[in-house]
């Protein structure tokens, strides 16, 4: 084998060590998402085909499959931030344990002829934790393994990295305790990126985040859907794709796109097999904001992934009148934490009035709310459920129930 690492690899040569060593064999992936929803991303995970040995892990689900997964798994996933694809797990103790451990791994399978790639690194209760000189001594061993193919890709800095496709490979190197967990990002930019919201609002929910919300509050279950507070639209948009079976990464470009063993003929197959699965909904759809650019961006969001049919209208959240079956309808919003936007309050005083109407006029109706605290439901409102989570940085609640 060391006889024909010294050999310049060739695109013929490369075909032949992709279909031996990778395209054949079972792959370790991880799909992270948000703390406190990996029950949901472990049940989306177990809907995809062929998939083995699923076990929740803190922040994501754990998984071994093919590498059609990856492709599967980046293209239909909601509930997950990126998919990583687990290239190996070592200790290293000391930077000369990880150069020979590192340099052990094919590199030339996963960068091929790419000239260029980045490295992510996180480092806790290790020896090693100085960023910067771990991702030198993993290049190190990158082209310790690749000079002697004819291969010399560099590492993008710190300057190229703000400027870099965001399709390029990304190598993610996680240090816990001395153990060292190496791996790919095939998904390349967060998959919260739809690739359909070019404009936001204030405070956004990110839409990965957005759709664990809503499969927790089992969204499905109801006819109508009304955002009193919609900002950009993200909560609705992300129903309607639950609704119709929308592949949520049909829109964009992933990292997986520039792999050595990408085969643009089978991407493509599975996105042709993702429409004709997708189905139309007789569901409805109403937001609401006060602020008429709110109402402007959450239309030409929807618009840009193909939906005329949610209605957006201007309206406030405290004095709305629709006429709504209670036991079919569910009012679903991210509500104002205070802190961003900065009058804490006013957005007291607005959730108060908020919940003074909803117990005039909704009684009956589900609601899912996100927000800072509870106080504000302690009368008139049954909780069903509630779970703490971060958006942001801030600790906020999904506070799941029925006006009573």
């Amino acid at each position: 084998m060391e006889s024909k690492l010294l050999e310049t690899l060739s695109e013929r040569g490369l075909e032949r060590r992709l279909k031996r060593h990778f395209l054949k064999e079972t792959q370790s992936y991880f799909a992270a998402c948000a703390p406190g929803f990996e029950a949901l991303l472990e049940t989306e995970l177990s809907q995809l085909p062929d998939l083995q040995n699923l076990k929740s892990e803190r922040g994501g689900v754990a998984f071994e499959g093919t590498v059609d997964s990856l492709y599967l798994a980046n293209l239909h996933l909601r509930t997950a931030h990126r998919v990583l694809l687990r290239l190996d797990e070592f200790l290293a103790q000391s930077y000369p344990m990880l150069f020979n451990a590192a340099k052990k791994i094919p590199w030339e399978l996963y960068l091929g002829f790419n000239k260029n790639y980045s490295v992510q690194v996180s480092a806790k209760t290790s020896r090693l934790r100085h960023h910067k000189n771990i991702a030198k001594t993993l290049h190190d061993a990158i082209l310790a393994r690749m000079e002697p193919l004819g291969l010399k890709p560099e590492q993008l800095d710190d300057t190229s990295l703000k400027s870099k496709d965001d399709t390029s490979l990304e190598f993610h190197l996680r240090f816990f305790e001395d153990r060292c967990t190496l791996s790919l990002n095939t998904s390349g930019e967060h998959l919260h990126k739809r690739g359909y919201r070019k404009l936001v609002s204030e405070a956004p929910l990110r839409e990965t985040l957005t759709s664990s919300i809503l499969v927790k509050a089992n969204a499905l279950n109801y006819q109508t859907l009304i955002d009193p507070m919609c900002g950009s639209g993200t909560l609705l948009i992300e129903a309607l794709e639950l609704a119709t079976n929308k592949a949520p990464g049909r829109l964009r470009p992933f990292a997986f796109e520039a792999l050595p063993a990408f085969q643009s003929s089978k991407w493509e197959r599975f996105k042709r097999e993702a429409v004709a699965h997708e189905h139309p909904t007789d569901k409805r759809f109403i937001g609401l904001d006060i602020e008429p650019k709110n109402i402007a961006i959450a239309k030409q969001n929807a618009l840009n992934a193909g939906y005329t049919s949610i209605d957006f209208r201007q309206g406030d959240a405290t004095r709305f009148l629709e006429t709504l079956e209670p036991a079919t309808t569910l009012i679903v919003s991210n509500l104002p934490y205070g802190e961003r936007l900065g009058d804490e309050d006013s957005s007291n005083l607005l959730l108060k009035s908020f919940a003074r109407h909803l117990k005039t006029q909704y009684q009956g109706c589900h609601f899912a709310f996100i927000c800072k605290h509870l106080d504000w439901l302690k009368e008139g409102f049954a909780l069903n459920e509630t779970l703490s989570f971060s958006n942001g940085g801030l600790k906020v609640f999904l506070a799941l129930g029925m006006v009573a």
